[in-house]
């Protein structure tokens, strides 16, 4: 109707310009008025039968102007019953040698369909989680560093987690010890015990290359600990018993990983996933859980 309202003078104008050089004598233009009239009439016909139609033909759902202007949200997901995957990644969701997923692919995408969350609990720092979540477009919670601490995305669940600081996006909840005194720590149990221990931070990025097979890139992120220790033990192997004990000592504990030993604050994995469990119970109810895992501190 608009465009008809704003087109209907313009082409009058039109006509009546036409008769001009008609006025004028001018040879040749008798028939410019007749032409110009011709597809006035053609353009309102055409109009005309173009907003019939418009008014006529059945309004489809979802098609009515209002409805075009209108963003409908997502109909909110109904919670039953629920399961919560937790994963290991070296070992686990990642190939032991190469550190990829590929086998893992077709688990992801079924995960994917059924709204499972899939909550990475790792010896791994966050600066190398960070990284794989979002390759793996994953939303969710995640646990680093044994059990140092949990991230969960602001906004994951309604209320806040009671405790947790906020930080770069994410509610964290902290159950380690700072670093640096797993370092001070570590250099006290091995004069106690008597051997030498050789602690992720004693490592050169080349050396944590070649222990671990690591691009560089991957081993700078490794070395950002926040909460646990790798080390190794390079002497002749005393009774592990006798570490842990003078860990115990200090407050802490050694737990057994894939590739090394880790000296943590007296927490481990179990403890943040708990954490994490009590949560969902309390968003959704009832949950199930299930773990996947390659070695004893899983």
């Amino acid at each position: 109707q608009r465009i008809i309202v704003a087109m209907i003078p313009r082409g009058l104008a039109a006509a009546v310009m036409a008769f001009v050089p008609m006025s004028q004598g001018i040879t040749g233009t008798d028939s410019f008025p007749l032409f110009a009239l011709l597809i006035i009439g053609l353009s309102v016909l055409y109009m005309t039968v173009a907003l019939y139609y418009e008014r006529t033909k059945p309004e489809s759902a979802g098609e009515s102007d209002a409805a075009k202007d209108t963003v409908v949200p997502p109909a909110p997901v109904t919670r039953g019953p629920q399961l919560v995957l937790f994963t290991d990644l070296d070992g686990t969701l990642l190939d032991a040698q190469t550190y990829r997923y590929d086998a893992a692919r077709p688990a992801l995408q079924r995960l994917r369909e059924r709204a499972i969350p899939l909550i990475i609990c790792t010896s791994k720092t966050r600066a190398e989680a960070e990284p794989l979540r979002k390759e793996l477009d994953n939303q969710h919670p995640f646990i680093v560093e044994n059990g140092g601490a949990l991230y969960i995305p602001e906004g994951y669940f309604k209320d806040s987690p009671a405790g947790a600081s906020r930080r770069n996006g994410y509610h964290v909840l902290e159950f380690g010890v700072p670093y640096g005194r797993l370092r001070e720590s570590l250099r006290t149990i091995e004069e106690q015990v008597g051997v030498h221990l050789v602690g992720f931070g004693d490592m050169t990025i080349e050396e944590i290359m070649q222990h671990t097979g690591l691009a560089q890139p991957e081993a700078e992120r490794a070395r950002q600990r926040e909460f646990d220790e790798p080390f190794l033990i390079t002497d002749a192997q005393p009774s592990l018993d006798k570490i842990r004990e003078a860990a115990s000592q200090l407050g802490l504990t050694v737990v057994s990983g894939g590739q090394f030993y880790h000296l943590v604050g007296g927490t481990d994995k179990g403890r943040a996933c708990g954490m994490l469990i009590e949560l969902y119970r309390k968003e959704w109810g009832n949950v199930t859980t299930a773990g996947i895992g390659d070695s004893l501190n899983d």
